[in-house]
C-alpha cells in the first residue's frame, strides 16, 4: 500500500453526484435509498461512473491495482465508509477507492473499525501516508504495524497472509542492497522505527483471487 494523490473530477461529474446524496440524505430511509440507486443507476449515472472509474485506475500503481494490496487488478469501486452504514457518503467522490474483489468482498466486506473519536483506523491512502503506519520487510515479504491503523490494515486486509517477496511496482519492492544507502532520503522507507514490540497482525492463511464483480 502506497500514498495516492486523488485525483480532480469535472465540476458536472462532483454535481451529479451531490445531486444524488441529497437525494438520498433527503429519503424517508436514506439507507434503503442509497441501496437502491447504487444497483440501479440511471443512464447519466452510469456515465458519471464511468467517469469515476477511469479516474481511479489512472490514480492506482502499476495498471490500475487493488489499491489496498497491490497484488490483484482493481475490480471494484469501493466505498471505504461503508455505504450500508454511512449512507450520505455513498455517492461522494472522495468516499471511493479502486479494490480487487477479494479485498472488497472477502476481506474488508462492511469492516470499518474506528477509534473512540469515530475516525477510522483503516489506512485510506489517498488520505493517509501508509509508510507511516506499515514498514515492509522486503526479506519475508511482511510488514510491521505502527500503531492503530497499520495493525487494523494489516489485519483487515490480510496483509501479512501469505507472505512472500512480494512482486509490486517499484520502489515499493527493491533488494536491501538498493534501497539501504539511501534510506532515509527514500519515500517508501521513512517510517520511523516502530515502538515497542513489532506487531504483524493475524495472518489468516488465505489465497487471494481476483474477480470482476463491482461493489
Amino acid at each position: 500500500m502506497r500514498h495516492l494523490p486523488r485525483a480532480a473530477l469535472r465540476q458536472a461529474t462532483l454535481d451529479m453526484l451531490h445531486q444524488v446524496t441529497q437525494e438520498v440524505t433527503s429519503a424517508a430511509d436514506p439507507k434503503a435509498k442509497a441501496k437502491a440507486r447504487w444497483k440501479a443507476k440511471s443512464p447519466k449515472l452510469k456515465d458519471t461512473f464511468d467517469e469515476v472509474r477511469a479516474a481511479l485506475e489512472a490514480m492506482a500503481s502499476g495498471h490500475a491495482r487493488c489499491m489496498y494490496c497491490e497484488d490483484s487488478l482493481g475490480t471494484d469501486i469501493d466505498h471505504f465508509w461503508p455505504k450500508a452504514d454511512f449512507p450520505d457518503r455513498a455517492f461522494t467522490w472522495e468516499n471511493y477507492l479502486l479494490a480487487c474483489s477479494y479485498c472488497n468482498s472477502n476481506l474488508k466486506r462492511n469492516q470499518f473499525p474506528r477509534d473512540a473519536a469515530g475516525q477510522p483506523e483503516l489506512l485510506d491512502p489517498t488520505v493517509d501516508e501508509p509508510a507511516e503506519h506499515l514498514f515492509f520487510l522486503p526479506g519475508n515479504g511482511r510488514f510491521l504495524a505502527i500503531g492503530p491503523k497499520g495493525h487494523q490494515s494489516i489485519a483487515v486486509f490480510g496483509l501479512n497472509d501469505n507472505a512472500a517477496p512480494r512482486q509490486l511496482p517499484a520502489p515499493v519492492f527493491r533488494p536491501y542492497s538498493a534501497w539501504r544507502p539511501s534510506f532515509g532520503s527514500t519515500t517508501a522507507w521513512r517510517a520511523p522505527t516502530p515502538p515497542g514490540p513489532p506487531s504483524f497482525g493475524k495472518p489468516r492463511g488465505v489465497t487471494r483471487s481476483a474477480g470482476s464483480s463491482c461493489g
